[in-house]
């Protein structure tokens, strides 16, 4: 088990439903390739789906055919060769067709040839243009657009113009601020543009968005003279400032360390190492870590940043509880988190009035259940149930919080919801989207149920047949609510007659403890077990129309006593003086404090890890909130379709199966929720086993401003699906409801003349919310797989904790007399334990060593049945050439890669589970 990367084509389980870009590179795309630091130019010939994923087959300037994926793709000019007279198809490979590496006839030699002229052709322009770029001093571009400390930003156009060549002429050496820069650069310049940043890592990164914005960081001046600095000092050798550091770290626990002012400099080198990683670029820290590394802990082979977090845990630089995730994503502001403190501005910059109070529909004692996780930070939806006349009919109304009743889409906390894009949930913190001290007012709080008072809402109504599952007829109002129920999926649960916990504890006895509730109002029992009978009702309509989704297990930590401090600033506590540091003040805190609780404390080590999985999470009253969300932003697509209001719609397709054959089987294999769940014993007919057998590619999805259908839940394609549930905590949806309350304001200044306006057109237009879009998805990508990455981070640390316990009392941890050996950032399944502990096992443990805990470790334990459930088919890594697979490990929750033997054993008989990060 590790924190390491797939590092390749192969093992990497990818997301189904919109992960990443969905534009398809046309066959005659020109693109550049990139693999690790080696780059190609190419055409692109054919395209096939490989492993659930969309393959592509380029010809490359040399004339080889390269397979790869879209992230690969660095930059791209779609329809650069066109194919006249078939000539690329003339290439070899037909449409969803595999490119042999050698041509088969004489017809496809020629058709390559052909391309292959072209290419050359382009890279002899971009040739011309690098020479121009390289006649110019990078360091003198890098001071034109770099800051002292503060990362800058520009874009790779920018510097196109920069570098482009003018009519002036230069007989001395240019200083770049008086060059006056071309107006437009040609593709050649832009292209030598691009080839120049991402090969000056030290001075340029590429943003998260890259391949979308073509927007490039520019280091701290800084931040680069410390690199400088450090690489000097290692090509000084011996005797250099860096071994006296590493003579302190070497003794650390023997004597109390005082950090000079060269040591923090070092100390803060590796802080910053420990940056996202750009698989396009090399690595400008890279010499200076090794070096520190090695000399450091002198068994280690490979250097990860993994082992430099564990250095920096360990001398103190960083609270345990900060993890490399988070670190990752905010050490060069990718991950903004808000303002600190989260103070709200000026009254003077909010609505003077409520711009919807005269069209607001008052729903007078109506119960409106808000129903959330307990200890739920934003609550800002409830539900209401209305019975009609006809018994197969009802209304279910949707409130959602509106907060903008006072914020305008002007104010500088939207501006920051807008930098933000949503709350940020970790683990041990949250980052809320709009401040605490707004959404929880007292007075004036925009979360359900936090003033104790009527609250204004946004509300979408839908009117529900229970035979069809059908939308009758839809309302959109703003509203008010007054009677607000705030109830926890468990206690709801508990009213509908569902106990069963949703959690299990793989390590401890049960799982988490039911929940009895006390709103038992005999009326709110019949309500929720209405909305309950409507939610079933739309399950049932999307199975029916062969909708089918695969499980997946899922993992969280709970009953952990985490610090109350916030994790520290970047550095701290490093000086800004010259004066000594004599301790760092978190080498004392210990890892998964159990909170105050009845039951022993093994136990409660014990039951901190939970595991479920998607299928059993969405049931019961979770169902029934979700189903009754996907109503509301339904309504809202068919409110602003039959208005013509431009708003972003998610769109999802359905995934590419084998045939009509395999679509049977993967239907049949459902579960009663159309869920493909796992089967233990490794079944040949279990959901998983065919999801994996018959599915090709998995669905593609994304924002449109048409009316498109979403398969995955069941949207047709007449009605839309616009999310507008969460105004507190995405943008996007405080976005919607700015734009369908103008609409409604507007609607009703139409019938009373009392009512002003808006504005004569929409607050957003299509224009702007086509654009928003794209930086949309690139940031909503980015933050999700930053908090998978978190949530995995925190899941492996708790185990490695485990094993590292059951491993110093010398517990055999499998049933085949497997043990698993603690590395430095792995746990490794072996055949014996070694003969000595790894050096690098020092953080400290969970259990006390002193503690009788010991003689008392879990029954049942995990480890010694672990089996692994394939999720893909095994590949040959891009890089180590090794086999793997992409694997969930159920027991566990988590998923994993099964990598072939490194050395230990017979060939083929030792694998490797390796965690992905």
């Amino acid at each position: 088990m590790a924190f390491e990367r797939s590092g390749g084509e192969g093992g990497g389980e990818r997301e189904g439903e919109g992960e990443g870009d969905t534009t398809i590179l046309e066959p005659g795309t020109f693109v550049e390739l990139r693999r690790t630091t080696t780059s190609t130019n190419a055409i692109i010939l054919s395209s096939s789906y490989t492993s659930r994923a969309l393959t592509y087959y380029s010809l490359t300037s040399k004339g080889e055919i390269w397979t790869h994926l879209k992230d690969d793709v660095y930059f791209d000019v779609p329809g650069f060769v066109r194919d006249q007279g078939g000539l690329i198809r003339r290439c070899g490979g037909g449409e969803g067709e595999e490119v042999l590496q050698i041509a088969e006839t004489k017809s496809q030699l020629e058709a390559r040839v052909e391309v292959l002229k072209r290419l050359k052709e382009v890279e002899r322009e971009v040739e011309s243009a690098m020479n121009v770029v390289m006649s110019r001093q990078a360091i003198d571009i890098y001071r034109l657009l770099s800051e002292r400390i503060k990362w800058a930003e520009t874009t790779v156009g920018e510097v196109a113009k920069i570098l482009g060549p003018t009519n002036r002429k230069h007989t001395e050496p240019r200083i770049l601020p008086t060059h006056s820069p071309i107006k437009t650069p040609t593709f050649y310049q832009t292209l030598a543009a691009h080839k120049y940043l991402l090969a000056n890592s030290l001075y340029f990164v590429p943003a998260h968005d890259y391949s979308t914005s073509r927007k490039v960081r520019v280091r701290p001046r800084e931040d680069v003279e410390m690199i400088q600095a450090v690489d000097g000092w290692v090509r000084e050798g011996e005797g250099n400032p860096l071994e006296g550091f590493i003579d302190k770290v070497r003794s650390m626990g023997s004597t109390l360390l005082t950090w000079t002012p060269t040591d923090q400099s070092i100390i803060k080198f590796l802080i910053k190492a420990l940056k996202p990683s750009y698989q396009a670029q090399g690595d400008p820290y890279l010499l200076g870590v090794q070096y520190i590394i090695k000399k450091v802990y002198r068994d280690v082979d490979d250097v990860t940043d993994e082992v430099l977090h564990r250095l920096l845990v360990g001398i103190g630089a960083f609270a345990p509880w900060q993890d490399l995730t988070e670190i990752r994503a905010i050490a060069e502001g990718e991950l903004y988190l808000g303002k600190p403190g989260g103070t709200v501005l000026g009254p003077e910059d909010f609505y003077p009035t409520d711009p919807a109070r005269e069209i607001r529909y008052d729903f007078g004692d109506m119960p409106v259940y808000v129903i959330d996780d307990v200890g739920a930070k934003e609550l800002d939806d409830g539900i209401s149930v209305e019975p009609t006349l006809d018994t197969n009919e009802i209304w279910i109304h949707i409130h959602i919080a509106d907060p903008t009743s006072l914020l305008p889409p002007t104010h500088g906390l939207a501006k920051e919801a807008e930098k933000m894009t949503e709350s940020m949930y970790l683990v041990h913190r949250f980052f809320p989207m709009l401040p605490t001290s707004f959404t929880h007012h007292p007075q004036h709080g925009f979360s359900l149920g936090c003033t104790g008072t009527s609250q204004p809402t946004l509300t979408f109504s839908v009117k529900l047949s229970l035979d069809t599952a059908q939308i009758v007829e839809y309302k959109v109002r703003a509203g008010v609510v007054k009677n607000l129920v705030v109830l926890s999926y468990d206690q709801v649960d508990s009213l509908l007659g569902f106990d069963k916990p949703k959690w299990e504890s793989p390590f401890g006895a049960g799982g988490e403890e039911s929940v009895s509730s006390s709103a038992d109002a005999e009326s709110d029992q019949q309500n929720l077990a209405l909305l309950y009978k409507a939610s079933q009702a739309l399950v049932r309509k999307r199975f029916d129309d062969g909708v089918f989704i695969q499980s997946r297990p899922i993992t969280r930590l709970g009953g952990i006593d985490w610090p109350l401090s916030p994790s520290p600033i970047l550095g701290f506590p490093i000086t800004t003086t010259d004066t000594p540091v004599s301790k760092y003040p978190y080498t004392d805190h210990p890892f998964f404090r159990v909170a105050p609780g009845k039951k022993p404390l093994t136990q409660q080590y014990l039951t901190q890890y939970y595991t479920s999985s998607q299928h059993t999470l969405d049931a019961h009253s979770r169902s029934l909130v979700a189903e009754c969300m996907k109503l509301a932003s339904r309504a809202c697509s068919m409110f602003c379709r039959d208005r013509d209001v431009p708003v972003l719609r998610r769109w999802a397709g359905a995934p590419m199966v084998s045939g009509e054959s395999g679509l049977a089987e993967l239907l049949d294999a459902r579960n009663e929720g159309g869920y493909l769940i796992w089967d233990e014993h490794g079944s040949n007919n279990s959901g998983w086993h065919l999801a994996g057998k018959h599915i090709l590619g998995d669905s593609s999805a994304g924002y449109s401003l048409d009316v498109r259908g979403h398969w995955g839940l069941g949207v047709p394609e007449h009605e839309g699906y616009v999310r507008c549930t969460s105004p507190l905590r995405r943008y996007i949806d405080l976005l919607v409801h700015w734009q369908v309350k103008s609409a409604l304001i507007n609607e009703g200044a139409k019938t009373n003349s009392t009512i002003s306006t808006t504005s004569s057109t929409h607050i957003f237009s299509s224009t702007y919310l086509s654009s928003f879009a794209t930086k949309h998805k690139a940031s909503e990508r980015f933050r999700k797989r930053i908090a998978g990455q978190h949530e995995a981070w925190w899941a492996i640390c708790w185990l490695m904790r485990f094993v590292e316990v059951c491993k110093r009392m010398g517990m055999e941890m499998g049933g085949l007399g497997e043990w698993y050996e603690f590395t430095e950032s792995s746990m490794m399944m072996i055949s014996s334990p070694s003969s000595s502990p790894s050096s690098l096992s020092t953080l400290p443990s969970f259990f006390p060593s002193s503690s009788p805990s010991f003689l008392s470790l879990p029954t049942p334990n995990p480890f010694t049945t672990l089996t692994a459930t394939l999720s893909g088919p095994p590949e040959p890594n891009r890089d180590s050439k090794k086999w793997q697979a992409a694997v969930h490990l159920t027991a566990l929750g988590i998923k994993a890669v099964l990598v072939e033997g490194r050395g230990k054993g017979k060939s083929g008989e030792c694998f490797l589970f390796l965690f992905l990060f």
